[in-house]
């Protein structure tokens, strides 16, 4: 079994877009209505990130809490971090080294807590 997706819900789906295309390097794979939702789905290669913007909560902001997150592996963590940091993104921790994996969390445009972690 391999994953497929992992599911956003966001108040303004457009931010979210940006920051998952722009900072992480992520593409858009489709984008559509769904009753009073806008959908879009995020290629990171091997599988989905899908942003779901109801009607009811545009302009809204939504609360996450720290119980999930989502990592991503980048080819070069360094450059990744730099990036990131570079963005003004929130940072939950540095750039962080246990034994053979490096790692750093930091906040998405939501709220939700995301990661990006090289194994070696």
């Amino acid at each position: 079994m391999k994953l497929h997706h992992v599911a956003v819900i966001t108040g303004d789906m457009e931010k979210s877009i940006d920051f998952y295309c722009e900072v992480l390097g992520l593409e858009v794979n489709q984008r559509f209505m769904a009753g009073d939702s806008d959908i879009a789905f995020l290629s990171t290669g091997n599988s989905l990130i899908e942003l779901i913007a109801p009607a009811d909560l545009k302009g809204k902001e939504v609360e996450f809490n720290d119980n999930v997150h989502i990592a991503f592996e980048p080819e070069d963590i360094e450059a990744a971090f730099e990036k990131i940091k570079n963005a003004g993104v929130e940072l939950k921790t540095d750039l962080n080294k246990a034994g053979n994996i490096t790692y750093c969390h930091f906040k998405g445009p939501n709220g939700e807590t995301l990661e990006i972690i090289k194994i070696k």
